[in-house]
């Protein structure tokens, strides 16, 4: 094991014996250094690095780099290719991913900016893969600009966190699926959808422990999930599927709230708020008390269980 440092004097490639000092290429198990002022060093080799320290831009499009302790990247651009290993990543300035995969048993840890890009159906991102849970710990900010047909997949068990302070916005209609193994999507800080007149999915387990603001097009949250925290905005928050606990204390107040499918379920000796319902199929359960403070519309669908539905607004059964 070495440590190889980046001078640049060639090329901006990583393959290039001349843009490292003493022209010898890094190998696997080296530690790997790369100093600030380089313009958008291209990783284009296949290794499995000790660790990277990279304060200059990093572009990443294809092959594998393996990271097996922590490691630091200013920007990283992920256009393609894997990033992979046990080691964290930490990206502490604004970073992108268009395409690949990140997996490993490791951690990315976005302090600065990480934006989700794509523009066709062949820019999806993986998070893990079907046998490795890798996680992704949003610390900063997240925006989402991807199209509709270039979702994110979170496979083998993986996790995404929001975390407390962070903002997670949401500019396009697109998507978060489970692939195999399925994943998790914890939000702790703030959800916000504030572009996109259409739906955005996510398709994985749900935990909200924080703030989701839907201000456009609506929220579709079709994987189930633990539902502790607060729901606002002006647009509308949809339960498309799976099983939604409503827990002691969760507050829906978007402008509406729809149930189309699945189950929206209020536990034992507890108490949810939702501001305007829509119930258009699925089934309310449980023993707890969902207090409706608005206008709401009951079309079809189950109310069930020995819990209580208060309606301190309007309802109508249409």
């Amino acid at each position: 094991m070495a440590t190889k440092q980046w001078d640049g004097e060639k090329s901006n490639l990583w393959s290039d014996a001349v843009n490292w000092v003493g022209d010898v290429l890094p190998v696997d198990g080296d530690d790997v250094e790369i100093g600030s002022g380089f313009d958008n060093t291209l990783f284009n080799l296949s290794l499995n690095l000790n660790s990277l320290n990279s304060q200059s831009e990093l572009q990443i499009s294809s092959t594998t780099l393996g990271l097996s302790e922590a490691s630091t990247a200013s920007i990283l651009n992920q256009s393609g290719g894997t990033i992979t290993g046990e080691g964290t990543l930490l990206l502490t300035g604004d970073s992108t991913w268009t395409r690949g995969t990140q997996s490993g048993t490791g951690i990315t840890e976005v302090d600065g900016k990480l934006t989700f890009n794509g523009t066709s159906s062949s820019h999806d991102k993986y998070l893990g893969t079907s046998t490795t849970a890798r996680t992704l710990n949003i610390d900063g900010n997240a925006e989402w600009n991807s199209i509709s047909s270039a979702v994110l997949y979170i496979r083998g068990g993986s996790v995404l966190n929001n975390n407390s302070g962070a903002t997670f916005e949401i500019k396009t209609d697109s998507g978060i699926y489970p692939s195999t193994g399925g994943g998790t999507f914890n939000n702790k800080g703030t959800l916000l959808k504030s572009g996109g007149t259409g739906t955005f999915y996510i398709d994985t387990i749900f935990n909200n422990n924080g703030t989701v603001t839907v201000n456009s097009g609506n929220i579709n949250l079709t994987g189930g999930g633990e539902q502790n925290g607060t729901v606002d905005g002006t647009a509308t928050l949809q339960f498309g599927g799976g099983t939604h606990n409503l827990n002691d204390g969760s507050v829906v107040g978007s402008e509406g709230v729809n149930l189309v499918s699945g189950i929206v379920n209020v536990n034992l000796e507890q108490t949810a708020t939702i501001s305007n319902f829509n119930q258009s199929g699925g089934t309310i359960a449980g023993e707890g008390t969902l207090v409706i403070t608005g206008d709401s519309t009951w079309r079809t669908g189950v109310q069930s269980g020995t819990g209580i539905t208060e309606v301190d607004g309007k309802l109508t059964f249409n």
